[in-house]
């Protein structure tokens, strides 16, 4: 039983203590109303402060869940990418004379679309014979002639938007 004070008396009640003080009773305990009655005013209560509390607080949960939603999509922008493979081995070919190797790569070859570099490195070589750039086709196919022969080695890579591919050493043997 839930016993209160307040300046005056306090009497036990079957349904709690009744305290009453100049003039005015407050009851502390169980209620007198209809149980069925009270919990219906609650829920109406408990209802209309959601609504309310919703309504108040809307606009700010709209805008949080806008900002988390850019965030996250953010990150998902920035998240890392796969590396640009190397280029697949090209198939070799003579020349118009010995001094020359036609390299060609089918579909699927480099990504499409990318720059293809080609460098002999074979320092003897002058440097503006050295090096050579093919474009990929929109499937990945392309082809170049460089300044080759054979014994020599050619490095090859390919780049594509912003990125560059590791790079892969192709001897050149001629029959």
């Amino acid at each position: 039983m839930n016993k209160k004070t307040m300046a005056g008396r306090c009497v036990a009640t079957s349904g709690g203590a009744d305290c009453a003080s100049a003039g005015s009773t407050v009851h502390f305990g169980r209620s007198h109303r209809d149980p069925g009655v009270e919990r219906a005013r609650l829920r109406e209560v408990g209802s209309a402060r959601l609504a309310a509390g919703l309504a108040r607080s809307g606009p700010k949960y709209t805008v949080l869940l806008s900002f988390a939603a850019a965030l996250a999509l953010s990150f998902a922008c920035a998240s890392p990418t796969l590396p640009l493979p190397p280029p697949g081995y090209p198939s070799l070919a003579g020349g118009a004379d010995p001094y020359h190797v036609v390299l060609a790569s089918a579909c699927g070859g480099v990504e499409p679309w990318a720059i293809v570099v080609i460098i002999n490195e074979n320092a003897a070589l002058p440097s503006n014979e050295r090096g050579s750039v093919a474009f990929a086709d929109g499937c990945g196919a392309w082809g170049a002639t460089v300044y080759a022969q054979n014994g020599d080695w050619l490095e090859i890579w390919q780049e594509s938007d912003t990125s560059r591919s590791s790079s892969v050493a192709v001897p050149v043997n001629l029959p």
